[in-house]
């Protein structure tokens, strides 16, 4: 059994698991000519949402789900149901989301992973947990270094093998990153001595009081009465509440039926 099929029968359920971990289209000739507003507006037709004040081109976004589409198919599942492609296409969208929002800030703070820390997730002596998921043997339950060496090298001559495991290089370095940030975020949060004190006496402190609860349903319609103008007034503030999104995009074509001169000449004899 090659390493390529073994990692088929290994990884399907894990595709679509850390995918979830996460996961110039336009030419620029004659960009001051006079087809350039021509091309803008292809643009912005093309624009399918937004994200972090960018645009997301629809060109994009399939080119994604093309490649994720391929992963699954080299995992073994090559019949993809409509619940499975759904799920892909938001999986998709999240990584966009992930990738624009996210990158950004580790950026910013300087978050990265180095060489030196990708070999030590993949071949160092506590691999990450998708290496170890991967490369398990089956019958004893063992992580089985040996056997990644050799996909390792496999890789180096196989494009197919290449492209399945810079798939999984790519999800466990987004998940350090994932980590780094996270461990940041948590170590920055502080809770003074004080804060804690006070938080404590108000979770201690208890009050006695009496009520009397009136049940809204007790009061008869026929007692409140609501102008036009109310109701308008109402609808103006809170119009935002009822906004509905779209549901179906519908693309058409309008086609005259009118007789031809053979048509007329026809229906005359």
């Amino acid at each position: 059994m090659s390493a390529l099929q073994f990692l088929r029968e290994k990884a399907g359920v894990l595709v679509a698991g850390v995918i979830g971990l996460s996961l110039l289209l336009f030419v620029v000739s004659d960009f001051f000519g006079n087809g350039r507003g021509q091309r803008m507006k292809m643009k912005k037709y093309y624009e399918i949402g937004e994200i972090g004040g960018e645009m997301v081109q629809y060109q994009d976004y399939e080119q994604r789900l093309q490649n994720l589409t391929e992963i699954y198919k080299l995992s073994g599942r090559s019949n993809l149901d409509e619940a499975t492609v759904e799920t892909m296409r938001e999986q998709t969208w999240q990584q966009m989301v992930r990738e624009k929002i996210l990158d950004s800030q580790y950026e910013k703070l300087g978050i990265g992973v180095s060489t030196e820390e990708v070999d030590e997730l993949v071949l160092g002596n506590d691999p990450h947990q998708i290496v170890q998921q991967l490369f398990t043997d089956q019958q004893t339950g063992a992580f089985n270094k040996s056997f990644l060496v050799n996909f390792l090298k496999q890789t180096e001559v196989d494009e197919t093998a290449k492209k399945y495991w810079l798939f999984f290089e790519d999800e466990i370095v987004n998940d350090r990153l994932n980590a780094k940030y996270s461990n940041l975020v948590s170590k920055g949060l502080y809770v003074t001595s004080k804060q804690a004190e006070f938080d404590k006496t108000l979770a201690g402190s208890t009050v006695d009081f009496s009520y009397i609860l009136k049940n809204f349903a007790t009061i008869a319609d026929s007692s409140v009465k609501i102008n036009d103008s109310e109701i308008q007034a109402y609808y103006t503030k809170h119009k935002e509440s009822y906004k509905r999104t779209a549901l179906r995009d519908i693309e058409y074509i309008a086609f005259d039926v009118t007789p031809s001169e053979e048509d007329i000449k026809q229906t005359e004899d």
